[in-house]
């Protein structure tokens, strides 16, 4: 629920930088304004063809709506590097998943 809140914020923002509705603000993008409001509002998280949608139009980066800077994303990658380490020891010693 956390990047929801990060993801939010910035696509609120960025619209509200841009001085457009939210109808307008989808309509650029491929949504409609309630799909806006329901990102905007934590409701739902945006798909990730509406945020590369989003960097083009608005010529803006995913990791800006992200949030995601490399010492996050080092983490993240580190995590998963740990779960896929442990799934190829359960699958290494015979048991299923």
């Amino acid at each position: 629920m956390e990047k929801i809140n990060e993801i939010n914020i910035k696509i609120k923002n960025l619209r509200e930088k841009k001085g457009l509705s939210q109808e307008r603000f989808g309509g650029k993008v491929g949504v409609s304004g309630k799909s806006i409001s329901a990102y905007e509002n934590g409701r739902c998280m945006p798909p990730v063809r509406v945020l590369e949608n989003i960097c083009r139009v608005y010529n803006t980066s995913v990791f800006y709506l992200g949030n995601e800077n490399k010492e996050n994303l080092a983490e993240i990658i580190s995590e998963i590097k740990q779960h896929v380490s442990k799934i190829e020891e359960i699958l290494g010693s015979g048991l299923s998943v």
